[in-house]
């Protein structure tokens, strides 16, 4: 299992449902055959491990806070964070994992 963990944050963002839905069916098998205790599904793992790293970025002197967008200068209504949200143009960049975060952890 820590095959799929390592960098989930990284690689987790360019895969489509049928290729996570492969991921668990595979994790189901692995429960099954008695090589690990427990099941959990992928997509509680990444969203686990993106709020784990969205907090680290966020709170503390992180690397990746110069990554993150500017800063409101005025709020109309309570988003969760005080940054503009970027211009997304492609799926790719909606999904990336600044963008993800910015607009699912509000």
């Amino acid at each position: 299992m820590s095959l799929f963990n390592y960098a989930i944050e990284v690689w987790a963002c360019t895969y489509d449902s049928k290729h996570l839905s492969q991921i668990d069916r595979f994790c189901k098998r692995v429960v099954k055959y008695g090589y690990a205790a427990k099941f959990t599904p992928i997509a509680d793992l990444i969203r686990e491990r993106d709020l784990k790293l969205w907090k680290k970025v966020t709170t503390y002197n992180h690397c990746l806070k110069d990554l993150l967008p500017m800063k409101r200068t005025r709020s109309l209504w309570d988003r969760g964070h005080n940054y503009v949200l970027p211009h997304v143009r492609t799926e790719r960049f909606k999904w990336c994992f600044i963008n993800k975060c910015l607009r699912n952890f509000v």
